[in-house]
C-alpha cells in the first residue's frame, strides 16, 4: 500500500509521487550537454528525489557512460573551510569506491595510489584533483551532484564556486566534472551558468 510522504526521498513503490517526466527529461538533456545546474526550493519539495531519479536514468543510459558522484553538504554547516575540504574529499573518495563496487570492478593500482595519496586543503587543490582524476576516466563523464548545498561553510563558498566556474568556462578542463548539479534551499546566483530550477514551480 502506498502512502503520502512529506520527509526524505520517496519512491513510486511505497509513496504517491508526481513523476515530473518532462522536467526530468529536460534536466537529463542538460546534463548530457555538460551543463552546470542548480535546483533550489524550500525543504520537502522533492529536490533530492528529483536528482536521484536523474542519476538512475543516467545509469540506465547505454549510449553514454557516466560516473556519478553524489555528496551531501548538510553536515558541514558549522565547519571551517580547513575542515571542509579534507572531509569533502573523504566523501568523494568513498563515492568513487562505491561506483566501482556497484559495477563489480576494482580501481587500477595507479588510480588507487592516486586516490590514497590525494589531500584536499582548499578549492585550488580541489580543482587540481578533478583535473587529474579526469585523466583516469577515459570516455566516462563525471556527474557531480551536491545535495544540501546550503551547508557549505561560508568561508569556503566563494572559492568553491570559483573553482567550478573555472572548470566550466575553460573547455579544455570540462571533462571533469562534465556536469554539476547543485541542490539547495537558496538560489546560488554566484554560479549563474545555466537555467536555475525552482523545483517548487515545476
Amino acid at each position: 500500500m502506498r502512502i503520502f510522504s512529506t520527509y526524505g526521498p520517496v519512491n513510486p513503490q511505497d509513496h504517491y509521487v508526481v513523476s515530473r517526466t518532462e522536467e526530468l527529461a529536460d534536466f537529463i538533456k542538460r546534463v548530457k550537454l555538460g551543463r552546470y545546474i542548480v535546483i533550489f526550493a524550500p525543504r520537502q519539495t522533492g529536490k533530492t528525489t528529483f536528482f536521484q531519479w536523474a542519476l538512475d536514468a543516467l545509469a540506465a543510459d547505454t549510449g553514454e557512460t557516466y560516473f556519478p558522484i553524489e555528496v551531501n553538504f548538510e553536515i558541514y554547516e558549522d565547519c571551517t573551510a580547513s575542515d571542509f575540504y579534507p572531509s569533502l574529499y573523504q566523501s568523494i573518495y568513498e563515492e568513487i569506491k562505491c561506483v566501482f563496487e556497484k559495477r563489480g570492478h576494482v580501481p587500477s593500482e595507479t588510480l588507487s595510489q592516486f586516490l590514497d595519496n590525494t589531500k584536499l586543503t582548499d578549492h585550488v587543490e580541489m580543482l587540481r584533483f578533478f583535473q587529474q582524476f579526469g585523466a583516469f576516466l577515459e570516455n566516462e563523464r563525471l556527474v557531480f551532484i551536491i545535495d544540501e548545498f546550503d551547508g557549505i561553510p561560508s568561508d569556503a563558498l566563494r572559492g568553491f564556486l570559483r573553482s567550478l566556474r573555472n572548470i566550466y568556462v575553460h573547455r579544455s578542463m570540462r571533462k571533469c566534472p562534465y556536469s554539476v548539479g547543485i541542490v539547495g534551499v537558496k538560489n546560488v546566483t554566484q554560479l549563474n551558468l545555466d537555467r536555475l530550477y525552482n523545483i517548487e514551480n515545476l
